[in-house]
């Protein structure tokens, strides 16, 4: 019996069962999560997909941003123009692209016999709460530069200069498509400079193919420092300054930093942190320099990125959390532990795995719904996740009104409520093709819709948002405005035979909010 468990064969079974777990899990979370609820940002990757769909390329970035490629969209939009659905197909994506370097990894090693390292990297997403899952399938960025690591373990090992070049490439294009790959790509790139001797000629190749990136992330700066206009949300600002006052404070909050990233033991995140210490020594004693040197460069980056503002953005909850930065941890921990594996660990490691992940996604299953429920239930002001059922219902009210109206436009103003706005104003417009023009006032992310709406005159105009009382009291004072009010979406005002530009509208309106005319 003992020397059947020590016979690779008698485990090679465990990496296709942890794929078929992983996969049921993402299953579990797309019908329970990603189908039936989105945030208002998923409205616009959604509305990119479909222009991208349609060979539309605007910006280099997400709409009315300095930064974060929509790669969701971009990896999308080939689905979408063969006519398959945008609310199946961008999630989807998202799930597949969440999975994708666990598996990639996963695959590279089970496939030259390693399956205790192959089932490190299928078992770690499985072993951590569902809280992680639900952060890696929301549509909204995330994971996008974590999942071009899938490329790196079939690049192959050895000096040749190419594998280098290409090396450097998919660590490149992963810090452009979100810099939270950092975490994982700093140190895969010092390990892998430094495992095999020659690291300055390593590393030559490395930077070489790495230019193309750093290219087209200059040329995309570039666009967006000539067209500030265009530019609603800007990263590069004060929040990317460093200040190294800032650093020492953080590390109380490691718990919040690196939140629902650690398997197994869920509620001390700080043991994701300290544990690439632990690593890095044990990495020491098995003389393996390389991948020590790899894991107090992770430490001495995540320590750094303390120090900006932008790390500090975030909360308790798993729509918008603070530990979105460091996503690539759970990646990294599996990459490191694989570097550690010992003969000895082989023999029972993946039947470990295995069983561990089977309990867990049990736990997983049950946890969803009520985690899920609570996390809704407590939003952050600054995020708004709602039922995809009911922003249909939405749409399709709001399209029978435009109808009947014969609304030239959508005119959707900040005050008194926000939060409908962009859904209106980006996801709509996707959901209902045949609705008027959609225009959000004062924070429009789409520039087209700008330069297209803001000084025109449209006669007919549906408003969304302002105070009540504050148009009734116009219309009482002869205003030419009507209120409308519908059961599913809500109070809206109609302006007919208007005569004032888009924008002229928006400030008349905002200032009926605050009380004047």
């Amino acid at each position: 019996m003992i020397r059947a468990f020590q016979d690779k064969r008698s485990v090679r079974w465990v990496f296709p069962f942890l794929l078929a777990l992983g996969l049921g899990d993402r299953i579990q979370l797309l019908l329970g999560l990603a189908f039936r609820y989105m945030g208002d940002d998923d409205g616009v990757i959604w509305s990119g997909a479909v222009d991208y769909a349609h060979l539309l390329f605007r910006e280099p970035y997400f709409y009315g941003q300095d930064y974060c490629p929509m790669f969701e969209a971009l990896m999308s939009a080939p689905f979408i123009a063969l006519g398959l659905p945008v609310s199946r197909v961008v999630p989807i994506v998202t799930a597949i692209l969440a999975m994708a370097p666990f598996w990639s990894f996963g695959l590279y090693h089970w496939r030259r016999s390693r399956h205790a390292e192959a089932s490190l990297f299928a078992a770690l997403p499985l072993l951590l709460p569902i809280e992680h899952g639900m952060m890696t399938t929301i549509t909204r960025g995330l994971i996008t530069g974590i999942s071009v690591f899938a490329l790196l373990p079939w690049i192959g090992e050895g000096r040749k200069p190419w594998k280098s070049i290409g090396t450097g490439a998919v660590l490149a294009a992963a810090w452009l498509v979100n810099p939270n790959a950092l975490v994982f790509g700093v140190p895969f790139a010092i390990w892998y400079v430094l495992r095999e001797g020659e690291p300055v000629r390593t590393g030559a190749w490395v930077l070489l193919g790495s230019l193309p990136f750093l290219l087209c992330e200059h040329l995309a700066q570039s666009y967006c420092q000539a067209h500030p206009d265009r530019m609603t949300l800007v990263l590069h600002d004060w929040k990317m300054d460093f200040h190294p006052e800032g650093i020492w404070p953080r590390f109380a909050l490691l718990n919040e930093h690196f939140r629902w990233l650690f398997p197994i033991i869920w509620n001390v995140g700080a043991l994701a942190f300290f544990s690439l210490a632990v690593m890095a020594v044990l990495a020491l004693l098995s003389s393996k320099k390389a991948l020590a040197a790899g894991l107090l460069g992770a430490m001495v980056l995540i320590t750094a990125s303390f120090g900006f503002a932008k790390t500090h953005d975030g909360f308790d909850n798993p729509f918008f959390p603070l530990s979105r930065m460091f996503l690539a941890m759970p990646l990294l921990l599996a990459w490191a532990a694989v570097g550690l594996v010992t003969d000895t660990m082989r023999r029972w490691l993946p039947l470990f795995l295995g069983g561990a992940a089977l309990v867990m996604c049990f736990v997983r299953g049950h946890q969803l719904e009520p985690r899920l429920g609570h996390y809704l239930k407590n939003q952050p002001g600054c995020i708004s996740v709602t039922a995809v059922d009911s922003l249909h219902a939405d749409a399709l009210a709001l399209r029978t009104l435009c109808e009947e109206h014969d609304v030239g436009m959508i005119l959707c103003i900040d005050r008194p409520a926000k939060y409908i706005r962009p859904f209106r104003c980006y996801l709509y417009p996707v959901l209902e093709p045949d609705l008027p023009p959609t225009y959000s006032f004062g924070r429009e992310r789409r520039y087209w819709q700008r330069e297209a709406l803001a000084d025109s005159t449209i006669g007919t105009v549906l408003v969304i948002g302002g105070d009540l009382p504050a148009w009734r009291t116009a219309i009482e004072r002869g205003a030419n405005v009507r209120l409308i009010e519908d059961k599913v979406a809500g109070s809206m005002v109609l302006v007919q035979n208007n005569h004032l530009a888009s924008d002229s509208l928006g400030r008349w309106a905002e200032r009926l909010v605050d009380g004047g005319r």
